[in-house]
């Protein structure tokens, strides 16, 4: 139980005035001379007694009266929550519209039993409620809080969205749209299936407003599901007429083996080749196809497979225009990384001598570093956060301290000691999805190299290891910040320190750190991501004099410099995937094709597990209702809030109780006495 006005209670010091009272409450008896009374002697002890009890009574009814009236002034509310008041109530209802919902069960299409839902959740509460309706990409005008009415009527506008966010973005969202409003009673309710993409494990969820929270949890069917996740190609920059190699993922989240699953590459209608690709239960599976690059691609293409469950992923637009060489700029004396970067078609570099300086370069290798100080390692999380790419490796001369500057702002671990010991690099690490556009399957024969000194830590602080050792440290570690990355090598890049650099495999790892493989190296973006895709080429133009098409529909694009030059954001209006044609509205002709897909984190079909539910619940305060008290859900948050109610009744019959013995006890008890004293 919670109270509303808490300061309240301390009227409840006042219960004891009564008990003092009852204490030092002195009778004074006046003596009468009487006959032989020693017959009555048992009787007279009967009836004190029988007042003792009387004055009991009398007290803890008093007592209990005065303590409920204190209680219900402090407005008292059983929900778990600590939010109560008078007034009105502002609700936020998240309802999920994403992919997944498109699915059927006995009741229906999800999305329609959460849109009925919903309106049964808004009608419940009515008028004494104003609403906020939220969703996976919600328009402006439905984060305002509005009436019942109108609330209704924008969950009957919603339809089915390309973008997907998690339960932990949601929630963050509705818990800020809750702060700034003046109301003091604050509700929020979640309808969605709780599929795994949406509930990922070690979400923050702590409820830090003390909102009420009530989660409706639809049950989606038992499906399996294919998806086409991501492609690339070998050579970005082909000539029409020149082969080439596009490769591509499929994730098999069935529990059978898919075997030679076809997939077709078509542009401008044109059937370009056709793949085949295999996957084991609950994995991935990597196929190619072999193309002869024709000029209509420039134009866009489109890979496809068939999957009837859930079509929303089984086709990737692609753009191969959209792929620049990437300029890098590389600094100290490292010959091998230098050899490397030569060595990269896709990559212009450019040495760099001197003070370490930040300016729009695309990424950044820095080698042989003795140390950023804090001037540098503040340029470089900027230059991070607004996009750009930048990969450390310190030398082998370099101090334990050499990341130190970077341990608080990008989170790497504190690095405590150089370890000199002699171990390969684990096998296991070719499996990660860094290395998708390497291998189609690892070699059962290769040999991995070995790493003879490397920084040691505790642990791999906020990054993502990629690379790690026989013992489980890390060797190349991944760092996420803003729209950049950093990739931070614990080994100095010399033969000295490890055979990686002498290895096929220090290549393609360059590579991919300087080029995503999981953003299709340029061939897309995701719908509606906050993404921003290069335009190299493009130059800047007067407002509004550039549009984006798709279809017959068009949008005013956001073009912006950042890192790489020209680039074009992909906000929220951009929440449909398709080939987008950049054109100048003075001139008919497309400057830039730019392909969005869908995100991929709709395609597991899976439920959240019971412990990832169980800990949202513990850490947001989220109760679990079922679907049929969802119209009964005003009701739920009423009695909650409304219990001081409850408390005035009770000290009613508590004042009903205390009149009732003192008018009635004596002359029951008179009667009893007189009965006594004749039968006697």
């Amino acid at each position: 139980m919670h109270f509303g006005t808490p300061a309240a209670l301390w009227a409840l010091l006042l219960l004891a005035i009564p008990v003092l009272v009852h204490l030092f409450h002195f009778r004074r008896y006046k003596t009468i001379l009487f006959s032989n009374v020693r017959f009555l002697k048992n009787l007279e002890t009967e009836r004190k007694n029988q007042n003792r009890l009387k004055h009991l009574l009398v007290l803890t009814a008093r007592c209990l009266a005065l303590a409920c009236l204190v209680l219900a002034f402090a407005q008292p509310g059983c929900n778990t929550q600590t939010n109560t008041g008078a007034g009105k109530m502002a609700v936020s209802l998240f309802i999920d519209n994403s992919y997944s919902m498109e699915a059927r069960n006995s009741g229906g299409i999800l999305f329609e039993t959460a849109r009925q839902k919903a309106r049964e959740i808004v009608k419940s509460l009515g008028d004494a409620a104003v609403f906020q309706i939220q969703s996976q990409n919600p328009e402006g005008r439905h984060l305002r809080f509005v009436s019942a009415s109108e609330a209704v009527r924008y969950i009957d506008e919603l339809q089915i969205s390309a973008k997907s966010i998690t339960l932990e973005q949601a929630w963050a969202r509705m818990q800020e749209s809750l702060q700034n409003e003046p109301y003091s009673r604050k509700s929020a309710f979640v309808i969605s299936d709780f599929q795994t993409g949406f509930v990922p494990k070690g979400g923050k969820y702590a409820n830090a407003a003390g909102i009420a929270l009530q989660c409706l949890k639809l049950d989606p069917p038992v499906r399996g599901n294919l998806s086409l996740d991501t492609a690339w190609v070998d050579n970005p920059f082909p000539m029409p007429g020149e082969k080439n190699l596009l490769r591509f993922r499929i994730s098999n989240y069935t529990s059978e083996t898919v075997s030679d699953l076809g997939v077709r590459l078509t542009a401008s209608g044109e059937l370009l080749g056709i793949g085949k690709v295999t996957a084991e239960p609950w994995s991935s599976g990597t196929g190619s196809i072999s193309f002869t690059q024709p000029e209509a691609m420039a134009a866009g293409a489109v890979l496809q497979t068939e999957d009837p469950e859930m079509p929303f992923d089984n086709q990737l637009y692609l753009s191969p225009g959209a792929t620049e060489k990437k300029h890098v700029s590389v600094t100290g004396t490292n010959s091998w990384c230098k050899e490397a970067m030569a060595a990269l078609s896709l990559v212009v570099p450019e040495l760099k001598a001197g003070n370490i300086a930040f300016p729009a370069q695309q990424a950044w290798f820095i080698t042989g570093t003795g140390g950023l100080d804090a001037a540098q390692a503040q340029e470089l999380v900027t230059y991070i956060q607004s996009g750009g790419t930048a990969v450390l490796a310190p030398s082998i001369s370099a101090p334990v301290t050499v990341f130190k500057e970077l341990e608080a702002r990008l989170g790497l671990p504190a690095y405590t000691s150089w370890r000199k010991e002699k171990l390969g690099i684990n096998r296991k690490s070719l499996s990660h999805p860094f290395f998708q556009s390497v291998f189609s399957r690892i070699p059962g024969n290769m040999e991995m190299p070995a790493v003879l000194q490397y920084l040691s830590a505790p642990g791999a602080g906020n990054g993502e290891t990629i690379l790690s050792l026989e013992n489980g440290d890390p060797v190349l570690l991944e760092f996420r910040n803003g729209a950049g990355r950093v990739y931070v090598f614990t080994t100095a890049l010399e033969p000295a320190s490890t055979s990686l650099v002498q290895s096929a495999l220090f290549l393609p790892v360059v590579a991919n750190c300087i080029i995503h493989p999981e953003s299709g190296q340029g061939l897309y973006a995701i719908a509606g991501s906050g993404q921003s895709v290069p335009l190299p080429g493009v130059e800047p133009a007067r407002d509004g004099s550039w549009i984006l098409k798709l279809g017959g529909e068009e949008f005013v694009p956001e073009l912006g410099t950042g890192v790489s030059g020209r680039e074009l954001y992909i906000g929220s209006i951009l929440d449909k995937p398709g080939i987008y044609n950049l054109k100048s509205k003075e001139k008919a002709a497309v400057v830039r094709n730019i392909a969005l897909n869908a995100s991929r984190r709709e395609s597991d079909p899976r439920q959240a597990d019971a412990e990832v539910l169980q800990d949202w619940s513990k850490r947001s305060g989220a109760a679990f209702m079922k679907d049929s008290n969802a119209g009964l859900a005003g009701s739920v948050l009423q009695r909650n809030s409304d219990l001081w109610r409850l408390f005035i009744w009770l000290a009613a019959v508590f004042f009903a109780t205390e009149v009732l013995l003192l008018v009635f006890w004596d002359k029951v008890n008179r009667n009893l006495n007189q009965k006594k004293v004749i039968t006697t």
